[in-house]
């Protein structure tokens, strides 16, 4: 066998951060015609979910994000607060330099979310938008947030529910198509290597490290939670 035809995870993974970055470059630069049905499915289906999190009554003292990403959820937050009380934090620079270019006036920390460089009790409140499913250390996680988020702070979660049929028919009919179209040769492996976590698995840890006050489907509130692509949490320390 020609080992140049050989799969190689690593190849996949390279095309994948690639294509991670054009994703989350699209609120600075618009891709026009070149833009996927997966970009623009992903956009719309995330916007409820934004706006839900900016329009909820939070206290916006001292905010952080954790998986910033490009700053997509910033710029719903930006009318709501003065973006120099607004933290992103996310392991790659790439991301955070994307947020620099539209955002100066945010704080970067190039951080891993288990692990962070803030004090106990800095933030009122932290958000963790389309984040918990990749984190694989989620135990350890959701503990720094608990010490870094005040007394009376809140921390509001937006994840994917993994696992239910409309993300497992999302993930078949758009997700998949996208990636190979990409040149991704194993879609499935690139899934499951970056969605470390399902819904009920996320679920479970947040009920160990925090009360959950409130959980909403969305972006369509009335959609059962089997159909519903998106769950939402707002969460307050024990």
């Amino acid at each position: 066998m020609n080992p140049n035809s050989e799969y190689s995870i690593d190849r996949d993974l390279e095309k994948w951060k690639a294509y991670a970055k054009e994703i989350h470059s699209r609120n600075i630069v618009k891709s026009g015609s070149d833009e996927t049905f997966y970009t623009f499915a992903q956009s719309s289906a995330e916007r409820g979910s934004h706006s839900w999190i900016a329009n909820l009554p939070l206290n916006r003292d001292k905010v952080l994000e954790i998986g910033a990403g490009g700053g997509e959820h910033i710029e719903f937050e930006k009318g709501k607060m003065n973006l120099k009380n607004y933290t992103a934090l996310d392991i790659d620079k790439n991301f955070l330099n994307i947020i620099s270019q539209r955002y100066p006036d945010v704080d970067l920390v190039e951080s891993k979310a288990d692990k962070t460089p803030f004090e106990d009790s800095t933030f009122t409140t932290i958000i963790a938008h389309g984040v918990l499913e990749h984190i694989s250390s989620l135990d350890s996680t959701l503990q720094e947030v608990s010490r870094i988020l005040k007394d009376d702070g809140k921390f509001v979660v937006l994840v994917p529910a993994n696992g239910n049929f409309t993300i497992n028919l999302f993930k078949l009919l758009v997700t998949y198509p996208s990636l190979k179209i990409r040149g991704i040769k194993r879609p499935s492996y690139i899934w499951h290597f970056e969605n470390a976590n399902s819904l009920t698995r996320i679920q479970v840890y947040l009920e160990k490290n925090f009360l959950i006050e409130k959980t909403v489907s969305l972006p369509f509130k009335a959609l059962p939670r089997f159909l519903s692509p998106l769950i939402g949490y707002v969460c307050s320390k024990k």
